[in-house]
């Protein structure tokens, strides 16, 4: 049933295997963590840039206690497919509440480690597993997601705990997840325990799902916002009493509901009244919203469809005494009521609810999100790895929003770009040169001309096959776990297929898979290729080279300011400040600036016909044919457009949001072994103890606090202002390198983007380029 999907919490946020998969890899490459301070602790010494693969499992092992609950299994392959050993690591996932403002949810290494297995080729050291489960036990945790709370916060979109499950199914279906279950301002934990079987699809690793409780908590402050209602008067999807809604068309709104159904979608029901002399008017209108993601934003998008409205009109018994005062008002009381009911008011309010409001809030819940997570200040014992979030797809079962989590890459990045390698030539992967096929450092070579040409790993440097084709998403240990010893070379047909179609019409003769490979490069570093353009005269390789583990150190973060995306979500857009903007469907028409009116008009001074470059739009796609019975060929035409095209456009607005005075910088190192120790300056003043102030001049103050291998910074200050942030860090080996950063700091974030407009701003829009507008009718002639 709709709505059970969250078990009566606000939001749940389950993350399948894999995505612990990337973000432990991610986290235990990042400053050597595993090389270098787990097994580097234990005395155990691999050569400098050994690759490793995790897999991750949430079935719980036979034989640990009763009390081992939400366990995760964490092996991991050292070497090529484990050729220089294995270790596992079986323990619990909770949350740490003990911070006033943070939830942290961790591997509990301290408290909850169950069960550990080590076996390293070369190294039988005595006792060695309780040796690296004690050295586990004093790490404490490993890192997953902080979430910044308020516990006694009312704020629907201020997180207020957060807790987690993982879900082990024993079923046949086996679907198993991590789910994270959060609770905002205004709502209560709900059933933990409820959680028997993951809800992410094949083929994504993270899903969202936001209860329709929550949805409606935050649309309807919106909704009472935005058509002017008194607060209370829009409660929990449901409209609790008849207000008047139209001054001007004397409309009473009715009814509105909003309601999650089985179909996969939210039911939305309108209902309005109109009376006058001589007649009474009721109109209700239904329809259907589901989501969609825009395949060029990845943004949810919502589709409306709407039902055809019912409109029933009563005329008393004594008005049809007065055949002839009713003979005189037919006319205009039913051509006024249709254009006010169906045109002005029904057809729009649904639109906008849909596309304005709701489509405001599901759109910007992953982003939202996301942002608070990434931008956790908080003193945690470790960073956590940061990653985004992909939409891939949305549904309504509540709200469902499918998608990846890519994690950031940590690792410090030697060379990137594009290279042209002409047929005969060898590259560089490690300066980024194209050469002769001979020349000393080259990794890759181009052998061979047009279609006998192969792709060979020269001078000792090794590839692989990855299986990956998005390079935006790659980071340096997805290539660890990959066979190095794949074909050498590789044929031309595994880059790309020939097209004869593109050399007939002059394009591109190949069609690329762009396939990538991962390579170990002649001087031990990792790197990855890609290519992205193949003609019988070269290949056009995108490519990417991380350093192999020298000591160096650079300094990351940033003062960020918030997204633009939806400018006002929470809130609505004060009247007249936003501007309209068309649909791709109405572009066409030139519109004013600030009223979003039609400019456009025809030389003899007529009313040009707002409509017509939809009209006509839709006329080149319908059917010529006769449809068949039932079937509409202009609905179905309008329906095939894009999401965005079935709109009358969005509503847009500049803003200056103030800059958070807040941020974290890392010290993200490379190369460095155990006992790692950061000395911090800002502005040639050195950072001591654990927090402390510096003067910047001319007023402004930075607050700092030092966490790790982190700094805090809190500025108080009311100009732009510059700083020189310095890090030296230096490791037990006595490794040491530092790092310089020039940092500007402006207390404006200037930018634009969506609003949530007022109603009646809406309304304008919609009458004006899309709507039924209401005609004046002749004064009848009684005789």
């Amino acid at each position: 049933m709709s709505g059970d999907q969250t078990h009566a919490y606000d939001l749940v946020w389950e993350w399948a295997e894999d995505a612990y998969e990337g973000l432990l890899s991610v986290f235990f490459d990042t400053n050597g963590f595993l090389l270098d301070q787990i097994l580097g602790g234990l005395n155990i010494h691999l050569p400098g840039g050994t690759g490793f693969k995790v897999t991750v499992s949430f079935d719980k092992p036979a034989g640990l206690p009763a009390a081992a609950t939400d366990v995760v299994d964490i092996n991991v392959l050292l070497g090529d497919g484990g050729a220089l050993g294995a270790l596992r690591i079986v323990a619990s996932v909770d949350v740490d509440s003990s911070a006033p403002a943070i939830d942290f949810v961790r591997i509990n290494l301290e408290q909850k480690l169950w069960l550990t297995e080590i076996s390293v080729v070369g190294f039988s050291i005595p006792g060695l597993n309780n040796l690296f489960a004690n050295s586990l036990r004093n790490l404490k945790l490993i890192p997953l997601v902080p979430f910044p709370v308020d516990r006694t916060t009312t704020d629907n979109i201020v997180f207020k705990n957060a807790d987690v499950r993982i879900i082990d199914d024993t079923s046949p279906a086996d679907q198993d997840a991590s789910a994270l279950l959060l609770t905002f301002g205004g709502g209560s934990p709900g059933d933990k325990s409820a959680f028997t079987q993951s809800f992410v699809p094949p083929g994504a690793n993270s899903t969202i799902v936001a209860s329709m409780a929550w949805i409606c908590r935050m649309i309807s402050p919106l909704i009472n916002k935005a058509l002017g209602f008194d607060e209370g008067t829009f409660t929990d999807c449901h409209l609790t009493h008849s207000v008047r809604f139209d001054q001007e068309h004397e409309v009473d709104l009715t009814a509105l509901t909003i309601t999650a159904e089985d179909d996969d979608s939210l039911h939305l029901v309108v209902s309005i009244s109109k009376s006058g002399f001589c007649y009474s008017a009721t109109g209700t209108v239904g329809g259907k919203i589901s989501i969609d993601v825009d395949p060029n934003t990845g943004k949810p998008t919502v589709a409306v469809h709407v039902d055809s409205p019912n409109i029933d009109i009563d005329i008393p018994w004594y008005c049809w005494v007065a055949a002839a005062v009713i003979g005189a008002l037919l006319g205009a009381i039913f051509q006024s009521l249709i254009a006010v009911i169906i045109g002005a008011v029904l057809v729009p309010l649904i639109m906008f609810i849909a596309e304005q409001v709701i489509e405001g809030v599901v759109n910007t819940v992953a982003e939202h999100i996301a942002n608070l997570l990434n931008n956790v200040l908080q003193p945690i014992p470790l960073p956590a790895v940061g990653f985004k979030l992909i939409t891939q797809g949305a549904h309504i079962d509540d709200v469902q929003m499918v998608g990846q989590i890519q994690p950031i890459d940590t690792a410090v990045v030697r060379a990137t770009g594009t290279l042209v390698v002409p047929n005969g030539a060898a590259f560089d992967l490690d300066s980024g040169r194209v050469g002769k096929r001979d020349m000393p450092s080259g990794d890759l070579a181009v052998l061979g001309d047009r279609l006998n040409r192969t792709v060979e790993a020269v001078c000792g440097a090794r590839w692989a096959r990855t299986g990956l084709r998005d390079f935006d998403a790659l980071y340096r240990s997805a290539l660890y776990g990959c066979a190095y010893s794949a074909p050498n070379p590789i044929g031309i047909d595994d880059l790309a297929t020939l097209d004869p179609f593109g050399s007939l019409f002059g394009n591109n003769p190949f069609d690329e898979s762009l396939r990538i490979y991962g390579v170990r490069t002649n001087e031990g570093r990792w790197a990855a290729v890609q290519a992205v353009e193949v003609t019988f005269g070269y290949i056009r390789f995108r490519y990417i080279t991380w350093e192999k583990p020298l000591a160096s150190v650079e300094i990351v973060g940033d003062f960020p300011c918030p997204s633009f995306t939806f400018v006002n979500f929470g809130e609505v857009a004060k009247p007249g400040t936003a501007v309209f903007v068309p649909s791709p469907a109405l572009g066409a028409l030139s519109v004013n600036a600030t009223t979003g009116a039609p400019t456009v008009s025809t030389g003899t001074g007529a009313q040009a016909d707002p409509c017509v470059q939809f009209r006509d739009a839709v006329r080149t796609v319908a059917p010529k044919n006769t449809p068949a019975k039932g079937v509409d060929p202009v609905t179905e035409a309008i329906r095939a457009l894009p999401l965005i095209e079935q709109r009358i456009g969005n509503f847009v607005t500049s803003v200056v949001r103030p800059r958070p005075t807040k941020a974290r910088f890392d010290a993200k190192t490379n190369g460095f072994g155990t006992g790692q120790q950061a000395k911090w300056q800002l502005d040639g003043t050195g950072l001591g103890g654990p927090s402390g102030d510096v003067d910047l001049g001319g007023g402004a103050k930075a607050h700092y606090e030092l966490v790790g291998m982190s700094v805090n910074l809190t500025l108080n200050v009311n100009t732009a202002v510059e700083m020189l942030l310095a890090v030296t860090v230096v490791d037990d080996a006595a490794n040491v390198a530092s790092a310089e950063r020039c940092v500007h700091y402006d207390p404006r974030c200037p930018g634009g983007g969506r609003v949530t407009p007022v109603w009646t701003d809406y309304q304008m829009a919609f009458l004006t380029n899309f709507g039924v507008v209401e005609v004046p009718t002749p004064a009848p002639v009684i005789l």
